[in-house]
Parts: structure tokens; C-alpha cells; sequence
């Protein structure tokens, strides 16, 4: 952790300042300490570099974050590989309407203060951080931020956070831009967490959200039947039932077949066409 970040965040809980009281450094990172909240004294610890916000012990968000962790851990290294990176970069410019990275780059020199919410293993970050004049703020709820810090907790202007994104540890209206790509539907509340999100936007702000598309019904029912019964999964079993639809799916790709719905069918949501 950078003591700059000091400067910028407060208390999850009461939104007071924090007192650092710090166990080790490594040159200009404090990699073990407490946070300690100077009026309602709430402590959060600091350990390998990040501070610890998360609070949050109910069964479905801890479930669903043991999820992501996991997930990381396995495929961190894969996902840093720069060919991955490069493919993530170019889907986010095509997904959010950037003609080129030098357009979207352009867009962070205005840019003082950006919020990454849920960023992952940490690419996200680093590409919005190209304006070094910019401070950005990646959090996750999950381990994958100890990733994200390992590959680019170097870089000046990252500070790295473990957080949830429906308790953040910052003022109202602080950022100038926000991004949270691919996270917002895994929170209790996909509504009321963008509306959360949005109070720490500054007026004249920029936020920029990628939530799943609601499907045609028979694809949500088959998601609900299948997420039912995943929840209740190791994480083994889970990966085990991920790779058998990987299967199926690659199979049913080789088909190469096509067929022709000759009219609409409003009720299933499918349209006519071929």
C-alpha cells in the first residue's frame, strides 16, 4: 500500500479518516499494518500491500467471492499473457464504442481520479492508468486483487484496494470517471449497487458499466436451472461441469447447421430469421 492513498480514503463505515499504525515496509509500500478509523475506531487490516475493507460474511457474497478467488488463482497467469491482454483490450474498445485506444487514452488526460470497481487481476487497471497524472483506485472483493498487486502493484499511480463495491471506503462525488466492466451483476443488487456506484461520481463525471444482457426465456430458465444447482457445487465439481458444457459446446459448433424460423414467437422471445 502507498501511504499516498491515505489522502484519499476514509472509513467504509462512518466516512471518517483513518490512523495508520504500520507493521512492516518494503521501500516505499506498507505491506503489513492496521487502518484504524479515528471516530467510530473500526480497524482494517493491511496485509501483502492491500488494504482489507471487505466486511461482508453473508453466505452468498462470501460463496460467490471464494468463487472468483478460486478462479484466479487457477488462470491468473493465462490472463496476464499478452496476447489475452491485447484481445481484452480490443473487446473493451468495440463493447464500449472506442474507435481507438488512442481516442479512449485522449479521454483519460481529462481524468484526475478513476475508479476501477472490480477489476480483477488487474488489467483494467493498468490500462486505465496510461495518463500518469491520473490516480487510479482498483478494487476487488476478491483475492484477485493479490494478483493484480503482484503484476502491477509498481506502477506509481495504481493503488490496489480489496473492497466491496457496495461499501466503498471513499467521500461522495470524488471520481471523474468510473468503470466497472462485467461486475455489477454479481452483487446482491444489480439496480441498487449502479445507483450506489454513481454517488461517488463527481457532477461532471463519466461512468461506464458492461452488465449481462437479459436473454430470450428459455435461456434464463436453463441459466436459473443450472445456477440452482452450481451454488450448491465445490469448486472442483463447478470447473468440472464448466468444462463438460466446453465440451458440448464445441461439438455443437462443428455441427455447422442452420435452420429458418419462419415468424416471430413472441412468448420465447425468438425472433424469425435464419
Amino acid at each position: 500500500m502507498k501511504p499516498s492513498i491515505l489522502e484519499y480514503i476514509v472509513c467504509p463505515t462512518c466516512r471518517s479518516d483513518f490512523k495508520l499504525l504500520t507493521k512492516s515496509k518494503l521501500k516505499n509500500e506498507i505491506k503489513e499494518g492496521t487502518l484504524i478509523c479515528v471516530k467510530c475506531k473500526d480497524k482494517f487490516k493491511i496485509t501483502k500491500g492491500i488494504p482489507r475493507f471487505v466486511v461482508d460474511v453473508t453466505k452468498d457474497f462470501v460463496r460467490t467471492e471464494m468463487a472468483f478467488s478460486a478462479k484466479w488463482k487457477n488462470h491468473h497467469k493465462n490472463h496476464h499473457a499478452k496476447d489475452w491482454v491485447n484481445w481484452q483490450k480490443n473487446w473493451f474498445l468495440e463493447r464500449f464504442d472506442w474507435k481507438s485506444i488512442g481516442q479512449f487514452n485522449t479521454f483519460l488526460k481529462s481524468q484526475n481520479f478513476i475508479l476501477d470497481a472490480g477489476t480483477g487481476i488487474g488489467n483494467s487497471a493498468k490500462m486505465l492508468s496510461t495518463n500518469k497524472s491520473s490516480t487510479v483506485f482498483a478494487l476487488d472483493a476478491s483475492d484477485s486483487v493479490d494478483f493484480a498487486y503482484k503484476k502491477y502493484g509498481t506502477s506509481s499511480n495504481i493503488h490496489f484496494i480489496q473492497a466491496d463495491i457496495r461499501q466503498l471506503p471513499f467521500r461522495k462525488t470524488f471520481f471523474d470517471y468510473i468503470f466497472s466492466d462485467q461486475v455489477l451483476h454479481h452483487t446482491k443488487n444489480t439496480s441498487t449497487s449502479f445507483k450506489y456506484l454513481t454517488k461517488f461520481l463527481a457532477k461532471s463525471g463519466f461512468i461506464s458499466i458492461y452488465v449481462y444482457n437479459k436473454k430470450a426465456p428459455i435461456r434464463e430458465y436453463v441459466d436459473d436451472y443450472i445456477r440452482k444447482r452450481t451454488v450448491k457445487m465445490s469448486v472442483r465439481e463447478c470447473t468440472e461441469f464448466s468444462k463438460d458444457m466446453a465440451y458440448l459446446g464445441q461439438a455443437l459448433s462443428k455441427l455447422k447447421k442452420k435452420i429458418t424460423i419462419p415468424r416471430d414467437i413472441p412468448l420465447l422471445g425468438v425472433k424469425a430469421g435464419t
